[in-house]
């Protein structure tokens, strides 16, 4: 038995939101990051209020929020918190440039039914979002750089897409 595809705006089924952290210093120098620990700055901290205000004006609402270890990341996913209340878990393979992403989406989402109609939220990086993207929408690898990721924006994705996803990997 094949995957079975959905609408993308139904409300009965689970949708994952992946929002890259709030704005660093070397976000604005246009510096990669990796694996460095950089915190948020000030825009970072009110991008992450706004996205907050964004998830609340759209009825964003989700279970739990998952971020990577990554202060930028970790410090995004508390101020959404503070506004949720759903409390957050930081959870290896999250963090920027790291292909075990479908290992820890695993663990994830062996915790929920995921034929319910409950939604995550996951913090994350720009590369991590932008190889969802590209490979959700048939866009070659070299080419995912030129997707933009905003700083706290979040990008629905559905179970059945990301189940794609890592078929198309395995």
């Amino acid at each position: 038995m094949g995957l079975v595809f959905y609408e993308k705006n139904r409300e009965d089924i689970m949708k994952i939101y992946f929002a890259r952290h709030g704005q660093t210093d070397w976000n604005i120098l246009r510096k990669v990051q990796g694996t460095t620990d950089i915190p948020l700055n000030e825009t970072g901290m009110l991008q992450a209020n706004e996205l907050c205000q964004y998830l609340q004006d759209n009825h964003i609402s989700f279970a739990k929020i998952y971020t990577s270890y990554q202060i930028r990341a970790r410090q995004t996913a508390q101020i959404i918190d503070w506004h949720f209340h759903t409390g957050f878990e930081v959870v290896n393979g999250l963090e920027e440039m790291n292909l075990g992403l479908f290992e820890a989406l695993d663990n994830i989402l062996e915790q929920y039914d995921t034929s319910s109609d409950q939604n995550l939220l996951i913090i994350s990086h720009g590369a991590v979002i932008m190889t969802l993207i590209a490979m959700n929408n048939n866009i070659p690898f070299e080419q995912s750089h030129t997707i933009a990721v905003e700083n706290a924006r979040p990008i629905e994705f559905t179970i059945e897409e990301l189940y794609e996803i890592k078929r198309r990997l395995n």
